[in-house]
């Protein structure tokens, strides 16, 4: 006799926590994205990017997590797939129904353009010791 266990399917609403601050322990001041309903087994680091990304973000530092109702409590990182299996366990033994998701932002690559450049299109600017050095410039910086 075989005896077959089924894990439970545990679908889980996620919200997007962005664009703002934590006053930790009271509350998040910002914008919330509802992103919809997910299988919490299908969930990878590389999926949450990319919602992420739709959102606008090229870049994230970190992205941290908490399953309850209060998105202030239990707040844990999300580094990478191990702490996403970690997760997934806690939201199959605790039954939770929530997934927030709080990004901690990094500021984009900026990109040095010539001031004469059409701003439509990005401008070489050299390698990075030639980077604020005017060329007109004599060596003890004077025209």
């Amino acid at each position: 006799m075989v005896i077959v266990l089924r894990k439970r399917k545990m679908i889980m609403k996620v919200l997007i926590h962005h664009g703002g601050k934590f006053k930790w322990g009271e509350e998040y001041i910002g914008i919330t994205n509802k992103i919809g309903w997910i299988n919490v087994d299908y969930v990878s680091t590389i999926e949450l990017m990319s919602c992420v990304n739709g959102l606008g973000y090229l870049y994230v530092g970190y992205m941290w997590y908490s399953l309850n109702d209060n998105p202030m409590t239990e707040v844990k990182p999300l580094l990478d797939d191990t702490k996403v299996v970690e997760m997934q366990q806690r939201v199959h033994k605790e039954l939770h129904k929530t997934f927030h998701i709080s990004l901690e932002h990094l500021v984009d690559l900026l990109t040095i353009v010539k001031p004469d450049a059409d701003l439509g299109e990005e401008t070489d600017v050299g390698e990075s010791e030639e980077l604020g050095r005017d060329t007109n410039l004599d060596d003890e910086g004077v025209c």
